[in-house]
């Protein structure tokens, strides 16, 4: 029976294939070169349906499936990342400290424009109040002049000619 039809009867193995740049020796105390390492995702298994039948099996098409996987990274480089990624947390509590400060003086600062405001706003009441009793007052002075004449003007034609107690002055 060819290949191609004996997945008819037999569904073949699902294999990963994985690339690995080095391992331990057997002594540990060098390393060698590992290159791919191949995993079984999922065994061979008996196709159980008839081959006449309309089912079809949903497991996997392919046999290998090669993916490109990052080295695993030098102390060094673990110990650089890991230094960055603390770098960049201490950077980050930096900004939200900012954040957070700059947020406690906008708070402070509404609270301060809500008072002005109120102080404002008792002061325009204020100065309407004000306005409107100096309209009144001027109406009133108005009423008041029409209704009675200059006292002080007749009150200076009644006086005498000659001022009382006064000695005449130097003729000339």
């Amino acid at each position: 029976m060819p290949y191609s039809q004996s997945e008819r009867i037999r569904i073949p193995d699902t294999v990963h294939a994985y690339k690995v740049g080095q391992f331990p020796s057997t002594d540990d105390q060098s390393m060698s070169e590992a290159g791919n390492w191949y995993h079984i995702e999922q065994a061979a298994y008996w196709n159980r349906f008839l081959p006449g039948s309309r089912v079809e099996t949903t497991g996997p098409s392919g046999n290998t499936a090669a993916r490109a996987y990052r080295p695993t990274p030098i102390a060094g480089e673990v110990t650089e990342l890991r230094n960055e990624a603390l770098q960049d947390k201490q950077k980050l509590q930096e900004s939200l400290n900012q954040v957070q400060l700059a947020k406690k003086k906008l708070s402070t600062s509404m609270q301060n424009v809500e008072k002005t405001n109120q102080i404002i706003s008792g002061a325009m009441s204020e100065i309407s109040k004000l306005r409107s009793e100096n309209e009144d007052l001027k109406r009133k002075l108005q009423s008041d002049s029409l209704a009675q004449p200059d006292t002080d003007l007749q009150r200076f034609e009644k006086q005498d000619a000659t001022p009382k107690g006064l000695a005449p002055g130097p003729s000339q």
